[in-house]
């Protein structure tokens, strides 16, 4: 009798903690059933000098580059919280990506942006002692950064086009 009743007991126990589940805290995107598709183009402005003035040289497309997708979502308060997903350009410059939405629903923030590093890239200037402009080519850092709202069951297009934020050759560059 009392080997019965321990073995109830336990028996009991077990079944409390099994038919336990384990309730999601926070809703993930992995878990939503639509989608919302983000593509676009990546290219790439450099500079030339050309009469004493910087000219925008051919934009060239981007390839084989990988970009950040930033999901971004609103609590409410307006602070948005951002998952990130990698998206690659082909070999043209395009590239696109699914992201998980719940259909019918919006995702607040959608932010894709590259920044890259390239050496001798882009023309550039400085002044020197005299107070003229003095034209080099340089290494420099470009970035793109473009962001929207994106519908489920819709396409957004972000394009990017890559600009020379920083170049690194001399102190006072100016690179644009």
């Amino acid at each position: 009798m009392k080997k019965t009743f321990i073995m109830a007991a336990a028996l009991a126990i077990a079944a409390t903690f099994a038919s336990c589940e384990k309730e999601p805290t926070a809703l993930q995107p992995e878990n939503l059933n639509g989608k919302a598709t983000i593509c676009g183009f990546v290219q790439i402005q450099t500079y030339k000098e050309d009469g004493g003035a910087l000219v925008g040289n051919d934009l060239q497309p981007m390839s084989d580059q990988q970009i950040t997708v930033l999901y971004g979502t609103d609590d409410g308060t307006g602070n948005i919280t951002y998952i990130e997903y990698n998206a690659t350009t082909n070999r043209d410059g395009y590239y696109t990506i699914d992201l998980p939405v719940a259909i019918g629903k919006t995702i607040d923030d959608v932010k894709v942006q590259l920044k890259l590093f390239k050496e001798n890239a882009t023309a550039a200037y400085y002044k020197n002692s005299k107070g003229e402009d003095v034209f080099i080519t340089t290494d420099a850092w470009f970035e793109a950064v473009k962001n929207a709202a994106a519908p489920a069951g819709q396409t957004t297009v972000l394009d990017l086009t890559l600009e020379p934020v920083e170049g690194t050759s001399h102190a006072d560059l100016t690179v644009k």
